[in-house]
């Protein structure tokens, strides 16, 4: 036993009816405890704890023990207990390995003395595994204490531009608000502005109205297949002329047009009202009015 001692650190477990041992263990774990006593091992994390698992051994690189040797993990808050409930039936030394996160993070012996414990002895023995969430306990580093951005030397001298979070989270609460509400007014127009500069605007009611009496006018026009266009009108109308001969009115005729003459000394006639219909004429003698 004394040769398997060399290089351990050998804990004893409090055997106070209430007492509890809390011990800094270094990556390797050493527990002696008395057989026939129950034993836990307590593994405490700074938040809920990973998925922890433990396997014992009969010796390092040895045979598993059976499934009623094994410890049970039991969960608690950010507490991770790992209970060997039958210690009688287990060796003298057993080699244990505590692993999470995936690998293997505390490993070594839990060792028992042969004598018989102390009368009133707890129960269940108890040790308190040394763990944090910030460093790998793999590492050995005696009282470890997490390194802050201050502790680092030379640091605030590197970032003399540094961000205040305050101030940072002070700005980022200002632009929210800025976004949040309604456009700075002495960048735009408010709706009163906006009228007095349109006050020429349409009024939307008169617009409506107008509007359907446009459509409604467009709607209603004669079909083109039966009006006469202006050309066709203008071609068709008679012109009016005043000549003092018939023949001064046979010279200005042309077929197709029309020509409507007042002649004022027809030799016929004396003065008549003769058409031209654009192919034949017709005369209607004007008879002095008394």
């Amino acid at each position: 036993m004394n040769a398997l001692n060399t290089g351990l650190l050998w804990l004893l477990l409090s055997v106070s009816a209430f007492a509890q041992t809390l011990t800094n263990v270094p990556p390797t774990v050493n527990v002696t405890g008395f057989r026939g006593n129950p034993i836990n091992l307590v593994l405490r994390f700074a938040a809920d704890p990973p998925f922890v698992t433990c396997r014992a051994y009969d010796g390092p690189e040895g045979r598993i023990l059976p499934v009623p040797d094994q410890p049970a993990v039991i969960y608690n808050g950010p507490f991770v207990t790992l209970r060997y409930s039958k210690t009688a039936t287990l060796p003298a030394a057993v080699w244990q390995e505590i692993s999470w996160s995936g690998r293997v993070q505390l490993k070594g012996f839990l060792l028992f003395r042969k004598e018989a414990p102390p009368s009133g002895v707890v129960r269940a023995d108890t040790v308190y595994l040394r763990t944090t969430d910030e460093m790998p306990l793999t590492i050995s580093v005696p009282n470890y204490q997490p390194v802050t951005m201050g502790d680092i030397p030379g640091l605030d001298a590197m970032l003399a531009e540094k961000v205040d979070r305050a101030l940072y989270e002070a700005d980022q609460l200002q632009q929210q608000l800025s976004i949040s509400q309604k456009a700075d007014l002495t960048t735009t127009y408010t709706k009163t502005q906006t009228d007095e500069l349109l006050g020429g605007k349409v009024n939307q009611s008169t617009y409506n109205t107008e509007k359907t009496a446009q459509m409604l006018s467009i709607s209603q026009k004669a079909d083109a297949a039966s009006v006469y266009t202006k050309t066709q009108v203008d071609a068709a109308k008679p012109t009016l002329s005043l000549v003092s001969t018939f023949a001064q009115a046979q010279a200005q005729v042309q077929a197709g047009k029309p020509v409507l003459f007042i002649i004022t000394a027809d030799a016929s006639y004396g003065s008549s009202l003769t058409l031209w219909d654009g192919a034949a004429w017709y005369v209607t003698p004007l008879i002095p009015r008394n």
